[in-house]
């Protein structure tokens, strides 16, 4: 999910739902691609990193992620797993 991408660590506040979301999980490292995914899910479904320079800032959030790709920022999908002792 991108959702658990440690890159948004530089782009969100340590308070941000998106990050304690991600800190449930153990990522596993083999299962990192690189993916824009992210760009979808935030700005319109057709977004890529190709037309990204387009794409209309709703949010700081959104701001900082174009900001990140535009200057070269790689984004990933990550597999990550919940540990037993969570559940």
């Amino acid at each position: 999910s991108w959702l658990l991408d440690r890159e948004l660590n530089k782009l969100l506040p340590e308070t941000s739902n998106i990050i304690r979301f991600g800190r449930r999980f153990e990522v596993i490292p083999q299962e990192t691609t690189e993916d824009y995914a992210a760009l979808r899910y935030v700005f319109k479904w057709d977004t890529t990193r190709f037309n990204l320079e387009n794409a209309v800032c709703t949010s700081g959030f959104s701001e900082r992620l174009k900001k990140h790709v535009l200057s070269g920022g790689k984004l990933y999908s990550v597999t990550g797993v919940f540990p037993v002792d969570e559940i």
